[in-house]
Formats: structure tokens, sequence, C-alpha cells
């Protein structure tokens, strides 16, 4: 940037800066201890702006120095395409840390889940805290045998609404290791949780994992499929993040696809795996697991990470 000269009123110099600007000629124009100077933005146009200054000094009342108007929506038009711009520009520097920033729901889902997952020892301690949080609400008769209401009784007829999000912090013992489904669901939670919170705020995580949880904690108390069929027995010993995981990682994938200005990017051998997983457990190769909320989940979130993308395009 290079200055072209000076002029001694703001107006004069403003009314001059939106000439320029009509000629494709960027420049502004600053206050100095000698008036205003004109500075030109591209080095190139710089003898173009001498000229032009010089002819505007030995005539400032030509009418064709009178283009506010056109300058204004020039300026218009830039605004516009640096914004569209910006939606489609990927932040490489974004893609590869980990989520840094305040994150408060994504670290108390974190807590919460470790206290009911230990209250309940994994899962094999069923009341009080399996009792309180389970989708119904199951006491346990000993030698393996447990009882509870039909249907959604608790939540239909009790209003214990918060029995359709609980089970989402309940973990359990996995092919005999205690610690395996906490820290699995924990990681990435963390991982994708925190950065969908951190790009695109507490409440609209917070939003997010309750539609995820309600759905994918319904389905699977109603049914489960696996390689071994459609079992359609209800079960309210059901629990875990993964849902919501999944449920994170399809809007996460949709968001990285569609809607680079988000600042939300996941890595293809992410998916992968997060996919591969989805096959062995319905594969029955990693012990009981709720195959229904990690399909329900799934789905619920790329359709919420998609759907603006789809809408957008339909109304253009």
């Amino acid at each position: 940037m290079r200055q072209a000269g000076t002029l001694q009123r703001e107006q004069d110099a403003q009314r001059f800066v939106d000439y320029l600007l009509t000629l494709d000629v960027e420049a502004r124009a600053d206050e100095g201890s000698d008036g205003w100077s004109i500075w030109i933005v591209d080095e190139a146009h710089l003898q173009r702006g001498k000229d032009e200054l010089a002819d505007y000094r030995r005539n400032s009342d030509d009418p064709k120095y009178d283009q506010a108007a056109q300058a204004k929506k020039i300026r218009g038009r830039a605004a516009r395409r640096d914004k569209k711009i910006a939606t489609r520009t990927v932040h490489m520097n974004r893609r590869w840390e980990r989520p840094t920033g305040r994150m408060p729901v994504t670290i108390l889902l974190i807590l919460a889940s470790c206290a009911v997952t230990f209250g309940s020892n994994f899962g094999r301690k069923i009341e009080p805290v399996i009792t309180a949080t389970a989708i119904a609400a199951v006491t346990d008769e000993g030698d393996g045998f447990y009882r509870w209401r039909p249907g959604l009784v608790d939540i239909t007829e009790d209003y214990q609404l918060w029995r359709l999000v609980t089970p989402i912090f309940i973990h359990f013992t996995i092919m005999g290791i205690p610690f395996i489904h906490l820290l699995f669901n924990m990681m990435w939670l963390y991982q994708l949780g925190g950065q969908i919170e951190v790009y695109r705020g507490s409440l609209r995580m917070l939003l997010l994992v309750l539609v995820i949880a309600v759905l994918s904690n319904v389905c699977q108390y109603m049914f489960n499929f696996s390689i071994r069929g459609l079992d359609v027995r209800p079960n309210p010993l059901g629990g875990g993040m993964s849902g919501v995981v999944y449920g994170l990682l399809g809007y996460s994938w949709m968001k990285s696809r569609y809607d680079s200005g988000s600042g939300i990017y996941i890595r293809p051998n992410t998916v992968t795996f997060m996919m591969i997983w989805f096959v062995l457990c319905v594969l029955n190769m990693a012990g009981n697991v709720g195959n229904t909320a990690h399909g329900v989940g799934l789905l619920v979130g790329i359709v919420i990470g998609y759907v603006p993308h789809l809408v957008s395009r339909l109304s253009r």
C-alpha cells in the first residue's frame, strides 16, 4: 500500500476514494497531520491513483466524482463475496488440533458418566443408582432376575422424564474388562463433543446430546438388532454414551463434508474406524452391545448435521 497524496477535507477524500473504487482501484483515506492521506492498496495502481488525484484537484466539481451510491454497491458485493468465501474456507490449523476452549457440557457429561458408572460398580450393583437412572425403574430380585413395570410407565405415568436421558451415563463391563466401555466412550465424547461445543456453542451441544440420547435410548429399550436377528423384548438394562458418541460422529461427519466454515473437522480414517467398530458390534464380536443405540444415534446425528446444508441448497 502506497500513498498517492493528500486532500484537506474528509468529504473530498471519501468522495475521491469512492470514485477510485468505481475504476477498480481500491484505496483508503486516513487522517494525518497535513490533511487526509490517500492510500492505494495495490501498488500497481499507484501511478493511476496519482494521476486521478491530480485531475480531481483541478476539477473537483465534475459530476463524475459523485459515485458514492455506486461505490456502496461495489462494497456490498465485495462483502457478500468475502463472506461466501469464508464459509467455504477450510482452516487447516483447526483440523489437527485438539478441542481447546470452554466446554462445560462435555466435561459435565464425562463427570456424570464416571459418577454413575462407579456408583453402580460398572453395572453390577442395580440399586440404587441404576434403579434411579435406567429407562425403567429396575429392581434386583436375585439369582439374575430383574423386575420392572412394562412399557415406559415410569416416564409416561409418573413423569420421570429424566429416564429418557440418564441411561447414557450407565457403563458396563465389556469382554470382562470393567473400564473399556467407559474409557472408549469418554475418549470419543471428549474429542467429538469438545470440538462441537467449542465451535458451535454449549447450548447447541446440549440440545444435540438430548435429542440423540432420547431417541437412541427409547429405541434401544424397545428392541436390539445383531447378526442373531432382531430382539424385540424390552430391556431396561441398557446404557452407555455410545449412542450419543455415534450421533456426534454423524453430526461432525456432515459438518466436515458440507460446512467447512463451521470449524468442525473429522478425519476420514476416524469415520472408517468407527464404522468398522459398528459392524463388529453388529456381528456380535464385542459382547452384548447396544447396536440400536449406535445406529439410531448415527442416523440422528447425520440428519441434524446435513439438513441445514440441504435446506440451503434447495433455497438456492
